[in-house]
Formats: structure tokens, sequence, C-alpha cells
């Protein structure tokens, strides 16, 4: 337990550097007032997804662990959970990232404005990161601490450099390197966390290519509308994103309305502990 514990200690401080690295290298070079602007777009990201992964992970690590001496049904709980997981958080980084000034104003005001363009990218880097992130489940509930520990050590100094080479173009040259660092490491901790174990890339691209197959149209969607109605029309902030809203809520519809397998999804999302109890029995 003290040797598992020290590893887990060992993976929360790098994480913690590596997630925070950004922040002080802005405030060491661009100063207070580029940082205030980051962190505060950085802040608002996080809490929604936050908000999700805390409350799911206390019911998937310990039913994960019961299961981990049956490898057909960690797998089942694990590949349901990440079906609910993606279909409760990618929608929200994509509304987000196509509403960036929208959300931005209505909820810190127009004084940060300025934070929307990193606020976007951003959400494009999130895209994806809370079922990333769920591989500590894997790392955790599998007794693999030393796995996760260097994991930790290999990816800390890729975010780093990253946004080394980043902050040459300001607070948003530092976004665009932790979005492309964070999709280029995305494949490499996947394959790495699951080797041994019972889950499989393609089994997890399965589970969740519908969520994030729709949220990604979606995406498109959105960003066309709003596009759209600033140049040919004069709504307003609230008309304008709940019209933008709107049309990605239509496209989800159809697919629900047309797929099977999509409406079969939706009513696994009522109770996620109705899913883990559901793939475990």
């Amino acid at each position: 337990m003290v040797r598992f514990g020290g590893f887990l200690t060992g993976f929360n401080l790098l994480n913690y550097f590596s997630r925070n690295a950004d922040r002080m290298l802005i405030g060491r070079v661009c100063g207070p007032a580029p940082l205030g602007l980051y962190s505060k777009a950085a802040h608002l990201l996080s809490m929604p997804l936050w908000f999700i992964n805390t409350p799911m992970s206390s019911v998937a690590v310990p039913t994960l662990s019961r299961l981990q001496n049956d490898p057909d049904r960690y797998r089942r709980a694990y590949e349901k959970a990440m079906t609910v997981l993606a279909y409760s958080t990618t929608p929200i980084t994509v509304v987000l990232a196509a509403l960036a000034t929208e959300v931005i104003t209505l909820v810190l005001g127009s004084q940060w404005v300025e934070s929307s363009a990193v606020f976007a990218i951003l959400a494009i880097g999130a895209l994806g990161r809370p079922l990333a992130g769920a591989t500590g489940w894997v790392f955790i509930s599998l007794h693999r601490g030393r796995r996760m520990f260097l994991w930790a050590v290999i990816s800390m100094p890729c975010y780093v450099a990253a946004y080394v080479v980043g902050i040459r173009w300001g607070i948003v040259g530092v976004a665009v390197g932790y979005a492309i660092c964070e999709h280029l490491l995305r494949w490499p901790l996947l394959f790495y966390a699951f080797h041994g174990t019972p889950i499989r890339v393609r089994g997890l691209v399965s589970a969740c290519y519908r969520p994030i197959g729709m949220s990604v149209a979606a995406l498109f969607v959105m960003l066309a509308t709003r596009e759209a109605l600033l140049r040919f029309t004069s709504l307003s902030l609230v008309p304008r994103a709940a019209v933008t809203l709107g049309a990605g809520a239509l496209l989800v519809a159809c697919c629900v309305l047309v797929s099977r397998r999509v409406q079969q999804d939706f009513k696994e999302l009522a109770d996620y502990r109705h899913s883990f109890r559901g793939a475990a029995a």
C-alpha cells in the first residue's frame, strides 16, 4: 500500500506541475494581465468537466476494483462507463468551443471577452480529455501505480515544451501548444494504459465514436450557424447563442431519431450507477 501510494502521490505531483506550468510561464513572461485572462478561461472550462468527472470517478474506481479478477465484466463495465462519460462531457466542450465569446460575456462579463479565443482553443484541446483522464481508473483499479507514475514522467516534459514553444505568441500560443500536445499524447496514453489489461483501444473507440462523432458534427453546424448569424443578422448575444445552440441540438435530435443504437445509449444515461451495475451483473 505504501509503495502504491508513493507512485500515486508522485503522479499527482508531476501532473499538478504539468497542468500549472502554463500559468507559471505566462505569469513570468507575459505578466499579470495576460495571466488573468488565461487563468479565467482555463478555470471556467474545467469547472463543468470537474463536476461530472468527480462523482463518476467515485463510483468507477471501486466498481472496477471489485471486477479486476473478471476480465470480461471489467471490460464491459469500463466501456459502458466511457460511453456515459463521452455523452456527458463531449457535448459540453463542443458548446463551449462554438460559443466561447457568448459564454465568456454572459458568465464573466464583457471585460473578459479578450479571453474568448483562449477559451475556445482550450475547449478544443479538452475535447475527449475526460476519456483520456479516465485511464487513471484503469491504473488505480488494477494496481498499476508505477505505470501511472512513469506516464507522468514521460508526459510532463512534453507539456512544458509545448508551453515554452507557444509562449512566443502569447497566451493564445500557449493554449494552442496545450491543445496540440493534448491530442498528440492521447493515443499513446490509451495504448500505454490498456497494455496488459482487458481493455482494448478498439473497444473504447466502439463505445465512444457515436457521442464524439455527433458532437464534432454539431460543432461544425454551430460554428457555421453562428458565422451566418453574425454576417447576415443583427441578433443580440443571447438570441444568437440560443439559435446557434438550437442548430446543434437539432442535429443531435435527428441522429437520435434515425439511430436505434443512439436511442439505447440515451436510455443508459439516466443513472450512471445503474450503468455500472448493469455492466457488472
